[in-house]
């Protein structure tokens, strides 16, 4: 995988998935976290133009089959886009949504709102996700992109030592609480 060993499979959801080793030193059976992710977009050219032109991510290679880009910053995430235009996706089981981008504070997230107007693409007003506030805008190539702060965080609602051991839901879901537990899966701590 671009100079790196990896292993690729599909969950139970034919969803493409890769573990792929890179050169950071860690203990052999570390996972850092994610190398990067596939954009299926219909209109790839498009997509790569906007990654590129105005989100500032580099363009490390174009071969016949893919676009390979990188963010910038201390992670250098890898996106990687198929030359093949494909139908719009539906959302649904196997699929992802959209993915997210970081701001640091909602200072830079408005920067960011402001920018992406100026350039012409619809981005949605902030929405409180009450560990983080989000704005979301599709790109040229109709891929969702999400743009989240880095806070508050998860321990707003729950003490660090405890994250994880209960479900936790925002106060607009809470009414749904047993409708929604009943569709998780059982989980042994």
């Amino acid at each position: 995988m671009f100079g790196n060993r990896g292993i690729i499979f599909e969950d139970h959801h034919t969803l493409r998935l890769a573990i792929v080793e890179t050169d950071e030193e860690n203990n052999d059976s570390d996972i850092l976290g994610f190398y990067g992710v596939e954009l299926l977009s219909s209109q790839p050219e498009a997509t790569r133009d906007t990654l590129r032109d105005q989100l500032g991510l580099e363009e490390l290679e174009a071969t016949l089959e893919f676009f390979h880009l990188e963010t910038v910053g201390e992670q250098r995430h890898h996106i990687i886009i198929p030359k093949e235009a494909l139908a719009r996706g539906r959302d649904g089981v196997g699929t992802v949504h959209h993915v997210a981008w970081s701001m640091e504070d909602d200072l830079k997230q408005q920067e960011w709102r402001e920018y992406l107007q100026d350039e012409g693409f619809h981005v949605t007003d902030v929405k409180d996700r009450n560990y983080f506030k989000a704005m979301y805008m599709r790109e040229k190539g109709h891929v969702l992109l999400e743009y989240a702060t880095d806070g508050p965080d998860f321990a707003v609602d729950e003490p660090l030592d405890a994250l994880g051991q209960k479900l936790m839901l925002p106060e607009q879901y809470e009414s749904q609480r047993e409708e929604i537990e009943k569709t998780l899966p059982k989980v042994e701590l």
